[in-house]
């Protein structure tokens, strides 16, 4: 590669994250949101690589116990989101989130409710209460 295919790649990638930014009106603290890769939140392109990884994940879920634990799972996943998006003042994505986090906790009670009086739900309905109480306090 030459200098001129280095700078023309740099001009892009200058052009994309500036766009990047104004498409979620990002303020300065905001940008280490977009290079986060431990914790991922919708304003960083590597959280839709995360969404992907997920949703074929979710192909290989079986039964009903696995279905209720993994919607928990993405339930908390985007509690996390949604507290951080909303400690970074980007409350509109934050309760985007928590909208999310709501169905996956929908979807995962809904299992739940198929197992009751099947199998021993008790550690279930504790991770069900915790979750809950998490989706109340969130971005308030």
């Amino acid at each position: 590669m030459n200098r001129k295919n280095i700078f023309f790649l740099l001009i892009i990638l200058i052009i994309l994250i500036a766009t990047w930014i104004f498409y979620f009106r990002l303020k300065p603290n905001d940008f280490s949101l977009i290079f986060n890769f431990k914790q991922p939140t919708p304003v960083s392109p590597i959280y839709y690589i995360k969404k992907g990884r997920e949703q074929i994940q979710s192909l290989f879920i079986m039964g009903d116990r696995d279905s209720v634990e993994w919607n928990f799972i993405l339930s908390q996943k985007r509690l996390v989101e949604a507290q951080i998006l909303c400690n970074h003042q980007l409350k509109k994505i934050g309760i985007h989130q928590l909208l999310l986090s709501q169905q996956n906790f929908d979807r995962g009670s809904n299992y739940l409710n198929n197992l009751i009086n099947v199998i021993d739900t008790n550690f279930l309905v504790q991770e069900q209460q915790k979750i809950q109480n998490l989706i109340e306090n969130t971005c308030k």
